[in-house]
């Protein structure tokens, strides 16, 4: 799954300025003459922000998230060590341009990379964390246009997966919601579910699966809020 500008904005905002961020604290490192003291900090901020762009572009931000978290968790305290280090030196025997430009590239990199911890560290549905996805449904709904060689007039056919469930599905296997979901408005095959809930699906083909819940009541659900519940704990 490919991501562009237009899905994730704010995301992919954050990027270019954490780039902007190491750039800028390379031309400084140059300017100081302390690249060769300080290249493997800098390499590996290069890698961290290497690593959540192509994680975002592809959509596995959610399977790598913890991996993430612990790199975050490291550069955060290597960042301020950094910049703590050069203002103090740069009181003393350091050029003051060359600190400044140093330490503001790393000011720009620990503000993105805390908004990152922000909104990928925090649950789907809360304030912070719905920052972090895309702004369209993806996966769920694809519109083909055709136009034949008489130039008739452009017809748009939907194609909407999975097709709408039928009461007469076998549900044989049950799973368990990792997250509150609230059912597209505008899909009446969506279904709403809390966190913890137990649903029984036909099967666990797709990105989004047919289910039902206690209640009887029968739709489809995103794949990636649900874990398999095992058959001797049901």
């Amino acid at each position: 799954m490919n991501l562009t500008l237009r899905d994730q904005p704010f995301v992919l905002s954050t990027l270019l300025l954490a780039a902007i961020g190491w750039m800028i604290a390379f031309v400084g490192a140059c300017m100081l003459k302390v690249l060769n003291g300080v290249w493997w900090i800098m390499l590996y901020e290069l890698l961290i922000i290497a690593a959540q762009t192509m994680m975002t572009m592809s959509g596995s931000v959610e399977q790598y998230r913890v991996t993430m978290m612990t790199l975050l968790a490291t550069s955060v305290p290597l960042l301020t060590i950094q910049i703590d280090y050069v203002i103090q030196s740069s009181r003393s025997n350091i050029s003051r341009a060359p600190a400044n430009t140093y330490a503001a590239g790393y000011i720009i990199l620990i503000i993105m990379q805390y908004v990152w911890i922000l909104i990928f560290g925090s649950d789907k549905s809360t304030f912070f964390g719905r920052w972090g996805q895309a702004n369209r449904s993806i996966g769920k709904e694809e519109v083909i246009v055709e136009k034949d060689d008489r130039s008739k007039p452009i017809v748009p056919v939907i194609l909407t997966e999975p097709c709408p469930p039928s009461a007469s599905t076998d549900f044989i296997e049950k799973v368990q919601a990792l997250h509150t979901y609230q059912a597209n408005s505008e899909d009446p095959n969506e279904l709403s579910f809390e966190k913890g809930e137990i649903l029984e699906v036909a099967d666990r083909k797709g990105n989004w699966w047919q289910a039902r819940k206690s209640d009887g009541t029968i739709g489809i659900i995103p794949s990636n809020y649900f874990t398999v519940v095992d058959k001797e704990n049901v």
